[in-house]
């Protein structure tokens, strides 16, 4: 009985049944057609090989010989197997590395590699839980981001009128609060940042935000922040925690009163050294003293006096488990603040229609004698700062615990100018916060700040002739609610409740002024 099998076939299982080796030549030509053979027989059951001339395989080869195909030469039977290759023995280096990047390919998008550790930029946009900003790492190539602030605020301030200056008393009302655009080169030793804003804060206003050169000198660590890193230009103020957490990624709208009275703005031109040894960080900076707000960047950015502001912050970043991680400083700076002078006048007189006529009649006159030009002067500044940090991962989401203390003197900026050449005494200012965050899975966040300012801690009034002390403490509670789109956009609602004295009752006793305001904004990145 016989059946019809392909040529390569039975030559395979001729080559098979020889138990031997075969050399490497080019394997045979395939014959276009099939041929009759009959089927082979059962290979025994003995390892010997079949040593009958008579084999399948040598009675079908004359039936298939051709000038094209030809069967290969076979080894002897008894040329030995080659021996397996040893399986390589594992790098315990490379494992550990391996199951570390396991490790971080397997972590959320919106979670970094390190809770004490922030990429902004390059990498996706961070927030406040994404690390300390005295953290941050620097990276290499070219990097393009940017985001935009689109908000409604309401206050209870607010009027339908103007000013004596003409201004709108409005607050009521829509605006584009921050339209960022940054661009960021890093090399192995170098990187420049430049970013511009626009914005409707105080009429429709378009400038420089930052415009910085550093050399670096980075750690081995590709987690770490550089060793050391020299920057000149329009930079970032390194005072304290919340004024060094940029506003792309802090939660909360807007910096705390005391902030804002001491730093009315986010930048200044100078020059600063700062960088991380191990758990240590340091900055120490010298500064034209002169912050650029965002509300004012035409006429902001000249400083009236050629002394220097001289800051430093001292401190450490450490986590000492996985899912927590604390760190703090004290900032301290010293400046040089400044009087303007007043321009001389001439003698004049002025008019006062007392009856109302029209005319001048007599009595209504009065001389006002010219004075003569007072200079400019200087006056000496300072403020000191201290801030702490404790963050921790929860079952819910991650948790952010923060707060910071000041104390200056005639070192307001923003709020209650500080300017004792004008009213005779130096002024003592006070302020703190105290502001908690959490997630809610990465789609929801919660929050509330507490702060207060005081601009003049020996403030006092005279009533019927007795001096009584006065509190100037401006307090304000900041809930806050918001939902989250991971790296993309964020939609806040924030309410401040501002209790004070600024106010006035029907007796003329201070009272809590009506002053609290809300908003909602939608932050978009780009």
């Amino acid at each position: 009985m016989s059946r019809r099998i392909p040529l390569v076939a039975s030559l395979a299982l001729a080559t098979a049944t020889q138990s031997s080796v075969v050399r490497a030549e080019p394997p045979p030509a395939v014959q276009p057609d099939d041929v009759e053979i009959p089927a082979p027989p059962p290979a025994p059951e003995s390892t010997a090989a079949p040593t009958s001339p008579a084999t399948p395989a040598t009675t079908a080869a004359p039936a298939s010989t051709s000038a094209s195909t030809a069967v290969p030469a076979l080894a002897p039977a008894s040329a030995p197997a080659l021996a397996p290759t040893p399986a390589p023995t594992p790098d315990p280096e490379l494992a550990a590395l391996r199951a570390r990047l396991d490790a971080l390919e397997a972590k959320s998008p919106s979670e970094p590699a390190h809770p004490l550790v922030r990429s902004d930029p390059p990498g996706p946009p961070t927030t406040s839980f994404d690390g300390s900003p005295w953290s941050r790492v620097w990276g290499r190539g070219l990097q393009i981001g940017g985001y935009v602030q689109a908000q409604y605020q309401h206050s209870q301030l607010s009027e339908n009128q103007l000013d004596a200056n003409g201004s709108p008393l409005n607050q009521n009302r829509l605006l584009v609060r921050r339209a960022r655009l940054r661009v960021d080169r890093g090399w192995d030793y170098a990187a420049a940042t430049v970013e511009v804003d626009g914005n409707n804060n105080n009429g429709v206003a378009f400038g420089l935000r930052r415009a910085e050169g550093s050399l670096l000198l980075r750690s081995s660590d590709p987690l770490a922040p550089p060793l050391l890193a020299f920057s000149a230009g329009l930079s970032d103020i390194p005072f304290g925690y919340e004024l060094m957490d940029p506003n792309r990624s802090r939660v909360f709208l807007e910096r705390t009163t005391s902030s804002r009275a001491f730093f009315p703005g986010d930048n200044d031109f100078g020059a600063r050294l700062t960088g991380a040894v191990g758990y240590f960080r340091y900055a120490v900076a010298v500064l034209d003293g002169t912050p650029v707000p965002d509300s004012e960047p035409a006429s902001a950015g000249f400083d009236a006096t050629s002394e220097k502001d001289i800051m430093a912050r001292l401190g450490a970043e450490a986590q000492p488990r996985d899912d927590l991680g604390v760190g703090g400083g004290v900032s301290f700076v010293r400046g040089t603040g400044f009087h303007a002078g007043t321009p001389a006048t001439k003698d004049s007189f002025q008019w006062r229609d007392l009856n109302g006529n029209g005319a001048v009649d007599a009595g209504e006159t009065v001389a006002l004698p010219g004075s003569a030009s007072t200079p400019s002067s200087t006056f000496s500044r300072w403020a000191l700062g201290v801030d702490i940090q404790i963050r921790a991962k929860t079952p819910i989401g991650r948790s952010l615990l923060y707060g910071e203390a000041y104390v200056g003197s005639n070192y307001d900026r923003g709020l209650f100018v500080a300017d004792p050449v004008a009213t005779g005494i130096d002024l003592r200012e006070v302020g703190w916060y105290v502001a908690f965050l959490q997630e809610i899975t990465p789609y929801a966040v919660i929050g509330l700040r507490v702060d207060a300012y005081n601009p003049n801690g020996d403030s006092t009034t005279q009533r019927a002739g007795t001096v009584f002390p006065v509190d100037q403490t401006i307090t304000t509670w900041s809930p806050m609610v918001g939902l989250v789109l991971p790296n993309r956009a964020r939609f806040v609602f924030q309410y401040d409740h501002v209790a004070d004295h600024e106010g006035l009752d029907a007796r003329g006793v201070p009272t809590d002024l009506r002053n609290d305001q809300w908003a909602l904004r939608l932050q978009v990145e780009l």
